[in-house]
């Protein structure tokens, strides 16, 4: 049984600028891949204490071949959730990913508001994400409230400000 909280969109950062709906995960596993390691990859997306509420969906599809595809998919609706498991993305980034993601800003907002991330399955599973543009991927979409221009704007004033920060944090810990 699923259990959705229900409440109004959480807003991020000093100005209110962004308001996150809710966020989406899934990734697929195949034939060959061990589907409890698929999963705890899955998982790594999630901040640590809040897995334990994640709901994972399972469901079974067939390749072109005919041959067995499981996609597995957790989302979170609840405000506090989706705004941690954002934060906790973005704090996991390093800045290489960071400013991979500001190039790439355009192409990863859908005309409907939704930014659509792409980890690194294998380092997912090892506890660490990274972006990764292959097709062994975690796929994160996280829904936003907004057109998509004034979505773009407020994201790209957010991550600058996070990255920034990361900067500033990486120059002193020297």
């Amino acid at each position: 049984m699923r259990v959705a909280f229900i409440t109004k969109p959480t807003y991020i950062g000093r100005k209110r600028m962004l308001k996150i709906l809710r966020i989406e995960v899934y990734e697929h596993s195949h034939a060959t891949e061990d589907e409890k390691k698929v999963m705890k990859a899955l998982l790594e997306v999630f901040p640590p204490e809040i897995r334990e509420y994640i709901v994972l969906v399972r469901e079974e599809l067939k390749g072109h071949y005919n041959n067995p595809i499981v996609r597995i998919r957790a989302e979170t609706t609840n405000n506090e959730s989706a705004i941690k498991t954002f934060s906790y993305i973005l704090d996991r980034l390093n800045l290489t990913d960071l400013e991979y993601l500001f190039s790439t800003l355009d192409e990863r907002v859908d005309r409907n508001g939704t930014l659509h991330l792409r980890i690194s399955k294998q380092d997912a599973y090892l506890g660490r994400l990274i972006m990764f543009e292959g097709d062994d991927v975690v796929k994160v979409s996280i829904h936003l409230e907004g057109r998509r221009k004034k979505v773009l704007e407020d994201l790209t004033n957010y991550l600058n400000s996070i990255y920034e920060k990361k900067k500033t944090l990486s120059t002193t810990s020297r």
